[in-house]
């Protein structure tokens, strides 16, 4: 589940509690700050397929170590392969994701280029590969619009390929049309 607090993207790691109603259960120390009203934009992974929905979350209610939220009604989008048509350009990528751990939360960061890109999402060439449906913070210089700033979850790694696959869910500021425009001039 991700969410913005003062700004900034955060997220926490939550599971189906129930279906009817559809309810998650939320342990780790970040979803203490979900209060009711409270938009967020849900990530599921399903046996290898994801999908978001954006909604508001009802109500919250503490359950033994952790807690219970009641996410307002909503429709869920399916993240499909190649939605977009693929440009094979490179630009600098920088990929971030934050993880909790025992001690705290931790970062780790990879440099690196994309090698394909579309408005769906990216390759991006690194060293080292983060975990499928990682939840990651993605940088793209592109030429004539500077770094632009995306949420996206690791959606493949390849075997003997360096790098992997993002599929961008939400844009922050003006990175959706800044990437639409730079992809245009690059077609």
């Amino acid at each position: 589940m991700l969410y913005f607090d003062d700004g900034q993207p955060a997220f926490s790691n939550c599971r189906v509690a129930t279906t009817h109603p559809f309810t998650l259960r939320c342990d780790d120390a970040a979803a203490e700050q979900i209060e009711p009203g409270r938009r967020v934009l849900l990530v599921l992974k399903d046996k290898g397929h994801f999908a978001k929905a954006e909604t508001k979350i009802r109500a919250v209610r503490t359950s033994g170590d952790g807690w219970i939220l009641y996410p307002d009604e909503h429709a869920w989008e399916l993240l499909e392969q190649r939605r977009y048509p693929r440009y094979r350009v490179e630009v600098p990528a920088h990929v971030r994701l934050i993880q909790e751990a025992v001690g705290g939360p931790t970062v780790a960061s990879y440099e690196g280029c994309t090698t394909d890109l579309s408005l769906g999402g990216a390759w991006v060439e690194t060293v080292g590969q983060p975990e499928v449906g990682t939840l990651v913070d993605v940088r793209l210089d592109l030429p004539g619009a500077g770094w632009q700033k995306m949420l996206a979850v690791v959606a493949r790694n390849l075997e003997g390929r360096p790098g992997f696959a993002v599929e961008f869910l939400e844009y922050i500021g003006g990175a959706r049309f800044n990437l639409q425009g730079f992809l245009e001039r690059a077609a």
